[in-house]
């Protein structure tokens, strides 16, 4: 009884002494400024597939029940399928990659072949995250997600559909 006592007494020191070592770490700092540009979606590429019929129809039932559906307290099942019709899409821009949930009615060419119309930025200051977010003609829209900031030049949505080059936010990610 005494060995066991003494050996928990042991691992709770270890315990304590290795979240001590984890707050005497520096705090998360500033790390490198970099420009941030929208991709180009010539290269974009699926990352899964869509989803099929049966699965949005179980995924459905699962989340509303015949009986909540004749009450009328769900969705309507075709805005529901159409909220789910969605595949994760990726596209790259220097080292960083962009993804986005595109509607599977979607033609790839017509994603692929979609022009940038404007970037913005969005913070939520209590996470430390924020997103780049690149608008294209088509209805289509590619986020980066980052851990620090993002702002845009004037700190707004910029319009860049007559000159790409403009699209561009300035990112500093924490470390």
């Amino acid at each position: 009884m005494k060995k066991s006592r003494s050996l928990s007494l042991f691992k709770l020191i270890g315990l304590c002494a290795l979240m001590s070592l984890g707050f005497l770490a520096t705090p998360a700092q500033a790390g490198n400024s970099f420009p941030v540009t929208c991709p180009s979606l010539s290269a974009a590429q699926m990352l899964g597939d869509c989803p099929s019929e049966t699965d949005i129809k179980n995924l459905y039932r699962e989340t509303c029940s015949p009986m909540l559906e004749k009450q009328g307290e769900c969705t309507p099942y075709e805005k529901f399928a159409k909220g789910k019709n969605k595949a994760l899409w990726a596209a790259m821009s220097a080292d960083k990659e962009y993804l986005s949930y595109i509607q599977c009615t979607q033609p790839v060419d017509t994603i692929k072949a979609s022009k940038i119309i404007n970037v913005e930025t969005k913070c939520d200051l209590k996470s430390g995250r924020c997103v780049a977010r690149c608008g294209y003609d088509n209805g289509v829209t590619f986020n980066l997600r980052v851990k620090g900031s993002c702002e845009t030049a004037d700190r707004q949505k910029i319009d860049c559909q007559n000159d790409p080059k403009l699209c561009v936010a300035t990112c500093e990610i924490y470390e």
